[in-house]
């Protein structure tokens, strides 16, 4: 049986759920009801809760504006175009935004937009990866799986605490 750990933390954003193991985190949902997700890829896991781990530690940072990037093992799981994405996104500078095209095109994707926000709307790695700087050409918000008030709200935030 697999010994996956769970964390909570609340935020001006909602209770975020934290999952990982001792490879790395690999999950982060403000919705209780992720349990399905993590089902999905462990579904003979035993989740044991955890309160005393980096991943939380690192999170309470960034909303606390004391960290502006992390600085942690994570596991990530989808297809080697969403791994693209993701590590591209996880990149864009805390308080900054960048187009979907401009994702796209910095993977080699040009015409891609689409399919970038479809790899965001499965980004399971909420905040640490962060797909809430990505917005369109625009400079509309787009979309955001986790609420596009949470998007707008993550985005204030970050450039509240640089103007400070």
């Amino acid at each position: 049986m697999k010994i996956l750990y769970k964390s909570e933390l609340h935020s001006f954003i909602g209770n975020l759920y934290l999952f990982f193991n001792k490879k790395g985190l690999f999950h982060i949902s403000i919705d209780e009801y992720c349990n399905k997700w993590i089902y999905k890829f462990y579904p003979d896991a035993f989740i044991k809760p955890s309160n005393n781990n980096i991943f939380l530690i690192q999170l309470k940072e960034y909303f606390s504006g004391l960290r502006k990037e992390f600085d942690l093992p994570t596991i990530l799981l989808g297809t080697k175009f969403q791994k693209d994405v993701w590590r591209f996104v996880y990149k864009i500078p805390f308080g900054e935004t960048m187009s979907y095209i401009e994702v796209a095109r910095n993977i080699n994707h040009k015409f891609a937009q689409r399919a970038v926000g479809n790899a965001l709307g499965k980004n399971h790695l909420l905040i640490v990866v962060p797909c809430h700087r990505v917005i369109k050409s625009n400079g509309n918000w787009g979309g955001f799986s986790a609420d596009i008030e949470v998007k707008k709200k993550l985005l204030a935030f970050e450039k509240e605490i640089l103007n400070d």
